[in-house]
């Protein structure tokens, strides 16, 4: 089916897809298998399943997916960079990242299984050869726990919630699965410490964060970009990047210091300008 909205305005798209009985209904007509779309980089592709990514088929793809942080990883990226992707999804950023480390590595954690398999199909798809896949959540402990599973659109599920935005936004049940966890500082023991994070874990950025206090150490790690979703931890999260020596960003406003309401959050050395 041809993306419905490609050329409605966003604002007006953002106001019909914040309606639930439109999106429900948008959803039903969608196809509930994965399809091919533009990754929007280097000829890259992507599989998805519309009927959960239901913005990123409207817009025929993710050439305007996340910009800043786009922008922001371009610059911050060496060929033989170690790269640690928590929250990795179906691999935007993943399949993008062991372009741009060619020489390096990426270490994708993800821990819904219907994402993980979406993932497995993209790199393969891609011929990504340096990404290694670990099919689990990030915490500040190594063992088990309750995932609430985002099965309306896939990018929200978390450790933090009893509901997802997702399932909040579309209605319908919530479902929850038991996955493994690990910690950041676990996987430098095992792939080495990297040098740029990517963190997009709903909420649970303070646990991944307390469980890193290693690889924050490390002098290895120039740069982190983490989403902060979590009002309630925000100083926290702050507190904990300054005690090791990150000075902290707001990607979305051109990298001007971070204040109370910054949601893509770029951690940098001192002395690193992006």
């Amino acid at each position: 089916m041809f993306p419905l909205f490609r050329f409605v305005p966003s604002p007006i798209l953002r106001r019909l897809s914040a309606i639930r009985t439109i999106r429900r209904a948008y959803a039903a007509l969608l196809p509930g298998d994965a399809r091919i779309v533009d990754h929007g980089r280097a000829g890259l592709k992507l599989f998805i399943v519309p009927r959960k990514n239901k913005a990123e088929w409207a817009a025929g793809g993710f050439k305007r997916y996340e910009p800043e942080q786009v922008a922001c990883f371009e610059k911050l990226i060496h060929p033989g960079d170690c790269i640690f992707d928590v929250g990795a999804n179906v691999g935007f950023y993943a399949i993008w990242f062991s372009r741009l480390a060619v020489a390096g590595r990426v270490v994708a954690f993800e821990p819904d299984p219907a994402n993980v398999e979406l993932l497995r199909r993209n790199l393969e798809l891609n011929k990504v050869c340096n990404v290694a896949v670990e099919p689990c959540a990030v915490s500040d402990y190594a063992g088990e726990r309750r995932f609430a599973v985002d099965s309306a659109t896939g990018s929200t599920g978390t450790l933090e919630s009893h509901q997802t935005y997702g399932s909040r936004l579309e209605g319908g049940p919530q479902m929850f699965a038991t996955v493994r966890t690990t910690t950041l500082d676990e996987a430098a023991r095992e792939y080495g410490y990297p040098a740029l994070m990517k963190i997009d874990v709903e909420g649970h950025e303070l646990a991944v964060l307390k469980g890193a206090r290693q690889v924050l150490g490390s002098p290895c790690l120039r740069a982190l970009a983490v989403e902060v979703s979590n009002a309630s931890t925000r100083t926290s999260v702050y507190a904990l990047l300054r005690e090791h020596g990150f000075q902290l960003r707001d990607i979305e406003r051109n990298y001007a210091e971070a204040g109370e309401r910054c949601y893509a959050l770029l951690a940098a050395r001192q002395e690193l300008t992006p």
